[in-house]
């Protein structure tokens, strides 16, 4: 199943979908979606990968801004000093 098919294409104005791959763009897919999604491709994320998957995605991400790394922290339990916001959300 391609990325183009489960999640909204709009949040991949920028790339093209159907180039996408699970596994080779996971960081990529994960911060998007997290940053941009809608609830049904949150829930979409959380099916196609596993907690520890998205767990490691955010806290190695740099492009989070404020509310989701709040968010990702309280779900997570991650310390949030462990969570790099991007500085054009500061």
């Amino acid at each position: 199943m391609s990325v183009k098919e489960c999640i909204n294409n709009s949040i991949f104005w920028d790339v093209d979908p159907e180039k996408l791959d699970w596994e080779r763009n996971a960081q990529f897919i994960i911060e998007r979606v997290l940053t941009r999604g809608f609830t049904k491709d949150v829930r979409i994320l959380f099916k196609m990968y596993s907690e520890e998957q998205i767990k490691e995605a955010t806290i190695k991400s740099k492009t989070l801004d404020k509310k989701t790394a709040n968010f990702m922290s309280n779900y997570f339990d991650i310390p949030i000093e462990q969570i790099h916001v991007a500085p054009e959300y500061y």
